[in-house]
């Protein structure tokens, strides 16, 4: 994710359409707008709308294609009794919800003002916790007190969810609703993801996500559902790595990519960047606009393209002319390949075109760039996701249930007759979602950072361990401030558990530092160092510093 939330864009509401939910057996018909949920079809489906802003006229344009061009997508909620509609920017790199930046330390304060705030006073079902919280990224930060409120989404009701009410931040254009995991995970809470499941308004925790073209102004997240006539080819089902065999110890949406190439205007044939077959661990994520890739890999990419100029930081830019040329970028998970157009890869901010791909040694991502052509499934009762390549060819929206085979097992309707019906990996092209709109000027945002969490929380440690490994809190630096963000957060007042299957864990506290000792399943014992923190949380197996991108 970018460093920056910027953003003043406009809020793009989808004109009314005929949606059809196939939940348990019927079909439910629904003449309506396209933010939908049916009492007891178990599908929550919620526009999801692509914020834009070209930082042109500030006092000094960077060579930073991520400072100068921020996008990001996000959702309207409601919060309280009676609701107060507030944008936030949609976050499956992160698992909490916080609201009300300080827009006089925002990028650009207007635009922030028009996200819409909350006021606990103005809400009959409104509750502070007493417990404060405080996140530093690494430009920006927030902090303020939880609470427990009523979010309302696309018609349907959370009661009781617990948030974080911000009382001051910076650089902070809106809040953030991270749907990662949560409680026992990645939170002592019940985050968004968990009280939807909970209380009936899906069957099981997933949800999918498409996030349409960069054209495009708004997508979907369906909560619960499937919408099978926007991709093509079979679903690939990729288990999620657990945390503690993940490269930093921390619980995300991790998977295994076994390929990349390139297919070159006027090839049929993908030419490897990499060897045949590779187990890449990487991870899908809505709130970073670039992608994130290992150094060896980004080399063998960026040699496809011998006109890339670098600008700083590993920042490069290509002929604009690129854009137009018809060819892929291929990323291959196991039996399925999603191919990016070079219009979709190659991204414009209103001035130069970017390769928008960068190289990492710290953390490997897919970030919009990639998942714009996909259409992908997050299954956390399962610890699956799930992906297709994109496409558009109407709405058919099934209901998602429980068990091991949760996901409906259906090939994309957008499927060419010849296909196989097992893959979608001859599917050559992206075809973008394409959802007719009408603008209402808004607002907002943008464009997250990758942020690097330590959060707070008491784990109470009963396994032993053989071997030891000494870990401390790094701090991912980069000459362009990419869109890493750093993020610490504090509880204050407050004690909570956190368990896991074969985990446990101690945290020991002072003022100025924090040590975490993990024992976990891989029989090793993590230490991390975290400072200016009063309290630290360990989240997991194996995890003593996370990073949330």
């Amino acid at each position: 994710m970018s460093n920056f939330l910027i953003a003043v864009a406009s809020f793009v509401a989808i004109a009314e359409a005929f949606v059809v939910l196939r939940t348990e057996g019927a079909v439910v018909n629904i003449t309506g707008h396209s933010t939908n949920s049916v009492r007891g079809s178990g599908v929550l489906q919620v526009p999801v709308a692509r914020r834009h802003h070209h930082r042109s006229k500030q006092k000094r344009q960077s060579v930073d294609g991520l400072r100068n061009d921020i996008s990001g997508y996000s959702i309207q909620i409601g919060i309280g009794t009676p609701p107060q509609t507030v944008d936030v920017l949609l976050d499956t790199g992160s698992s909490e919800l916080w609201v009300n930046p300080t827009c006089s330390n925002a990028w650009d304060p207007s635009g922030c003002n028009l996200n819409g705030f909350y006021n606990p006073a103005s809400s009959s079902t409104s509750k502070s916790l007493n417990t404060g919280f405080s996140i530093q990224y690494g430009i920006g930060s927030v902090s303020g007190v939880y609470y427990t409120d009523n979010i309302a989404m696309g018609g349907a009701k959370i009661v009781a969810q617990q948030f974080g009410d911000a009382s001051t931040s910076m650089s902070q254009m809106e809040g953030i609703m991270g749907i990662g995991w949560g409680k026992n995970v990645d939170t002592n809470y019940s985050n968004i993801i968990d009280q939807l499941a909970a209380q009936g308004v899906t069957h099981s925790r997933a949800f999918s996500l498409n996030l349409a073209s960069i054209d495009v102004a708004q997508g979907t997240i369906i909560f619960g559902g499937v919408d099978t006539m926007k991709y093509k080819g079979a679903l690939e089902k990729r288990p999620i790595i657990p945390y503690y065999q993940a490269p930093d110890f921390y619980p995300r949406y991790w998977i295994y990519m076994t390929s990349l190439g390139v297919t070159a205007p006027g090839s049929s044939v993908s030419n490897p960047v990499t060897t045949p077959t590779i187990n890449q661990p990487i991870f899908p994520d809505s709130g970073s606009t670039w992608c994130y890739l290992p150094s060896g890999l980004f080399a063998g990419l960026l040699s496809f393209f011998p006109s890339a100029v670098n600008q700083g930081g590993s920042q490069y830019t290509v002929p604009c002319a690129l854009r137009d040329q018809v060819g892929t970028i291929d990323f291959g998970f196991g039996g399925t390949t999603i191919h990016v157009s070079y219009h979709e890869f190659f991204w414009f901010d209103g001035a130069q075109c970017w390769l928008a791909a960068m190289p990492s040694t710290q953390f490997f991502l897919l970030g919009d760039s990639f998942m714009r052509s996909a259409y992908i499934v997050y299954d956390q009762d399962n610890s699956n996701v799930l992906l297709a390549q994109a496409a558009n060819c109407g709405t058919n929206i099934v209901s998602m249930t429980t068990g091991p085979n949760a996901v409906p097992s259906i090939v994309g309707g957008c499927t060419p007759p010849a296909q196989s019906t097992s893959s979608s990996s001859a599917a050559r092209t992206s075809t973008s979602s394409k959802l007719s709109s009408t603008s209402t000027s808004k607002s907002t945002i943008m464009s997250t950072s990758s942020k690097f969490l330590t959060t707070s929380s008491k784990l109470s440690s009963t396994s032993t361990s053989k071997s030891t490994t000494k870990s401390t809190s790094s701090k991912l630096t980069s000459s362009s401030a990419s869109s890493s963000r750093k993020r610490t957060t504090s509880t204050i007042s407050s004690k909570s558990n956190l368990t896991s299957p074969n985990s446990s864990s101690t945290v020991k506290s002072t003022p100025s530092s924090t040590s975490i000792i993990s024992t976990c399943k891989a029989a090793a014992t993590v230490t991390v160092t975290a400072r200016s923190v009063s309290t630290a949380k360990a989240h997991g197996i194996c995890t003593a510093v996370g990073q949330i991108f």
